[in-house]
């Protein structure tokens, strides 16, 4: 099963209403239908029965003010500690079809890499997710939900122009130098206190690329490569910062030849999202992904 996962890298607009929902759910376009977010990060089939203990399931999508409806109260709720959440949308390998746990027809679609839009992930990936209940059936949840606005959250202290990323409960910032080599891009995140980034999911991939290297976007050539902190070493890709190397997004893996790793970031390319393995030496590229992990 291979769930919808649903972006929220770019949010929109500020809606709020309760109506026929409870405090602590928000009522959605359809006034039958009340919202519950959970910040607590869980699997998807573990986010699935938490919300049929509340006679919900996990939300289904059908229509894009819905979808918009949900990325502002993303933003008024967790502000910008999510970057994605678990929805209901679910497939078989086997059966190749998506459906929505709920039964709704999946008609209605929004997939791509790109704001506010959905793509999927692993099952097994922990995310917060969103509920959606009737509001003549719910039953109150046990589970703690943001129940005021703005309040309800902490965001860990990063050092300055750094940027916290919950999933992960890291910082991360980007340096827009052109003139650092790999070697000397490592030296200055450990000067903060890091390490060039290392990644471990789709969801902190997706991050980086759509939040901290916004910036390359709109650049030409190589200057939309970034370094991160992927290094090919005695026969195998390691992390710079010793973090296990648990996940991996080539587009073109490189080997002893090509040992050290850069990130493309500009939706132009057919590589979007996507690593290289490259010559350490280049010094054409954008930047650098530094991040430094509060664990």
């Amino acid at each position: 099963m291979s769930p919808v996962l649903f972006s929220l890298l770019l949010l929109f607009f500020s809606h709020k209403i309760y109506g026929n929902c409870p405090e602590g759910a928000i009522e959605g376009n359809n006034p039958n239908d009340c919202y519950y977010f959970f910040l607590e990060q869980l699997n998807w089939a573990a986010a699935e029965r938490n919300c049929q203990r509340i006679q919900g399931h996990l939300t289904s999508i059908t229509n894009t003010f819905q979808n918009y409806l949900l990325l502002s109260e993303i933003t008024e709720v967790w502000m910008n500690l999510v970057a994605s959440v678990w929805t209901g949308g679910n497939t078989q390998p086997d059966i190749g079809a998506w459906s929505w746990s709920d039964g709704t027809p999946f008609v209605y679609q929004n997939w791509a890499i790109a704001d506010g839009k959905w793509y999927s992930v692993d099952c097994e990936t922990t995310l917060p997710f969103i509920c959606k209940v009737n509001a003549t059936s719910y039953v109150t949840p046990t589970t703690t939900i943001p129940t005021t606005r703005k309040t309800t959250t902490h965001t860990p202290e990063c050092p300055s122009d750094y940027t916290y990323f919950n999933q992960t409960n890291s910082c991360y910032k980007f340096y827009s130098l052109q003139s650092f080599i790999f070697n000397n891009s490592e030296a200055l995140c450990v000067s903060d206190g890091g390490h060039l980034a290392s990644i471990h999911s789709e969801a902190e991939n997706h991050f980086i690329g759509k939040t901290i290297l916004k910036p390359l976007d709109s650049a030409i050539g190589d200057a939309t490569m970034a370094w991160i902190g992927v290094l090919y070493q005695d026969g195998g890709w390691t992390w710079t910062d010793g973090t296990r190397y648990d996940y991996s997004k080539w587009y073109s893996e490189g080997d002893s030849n090509s040992p050290c790793g850069a990130y493309d970031a500009s939706s132009s390319d057919s590589d979007y999202l996507q690593w290289y393995g490259t010559d350490c030496s280049d010094t054409d590229y954008g930047g650098l992904v530094c991040k430094i992990s509060l664990n």
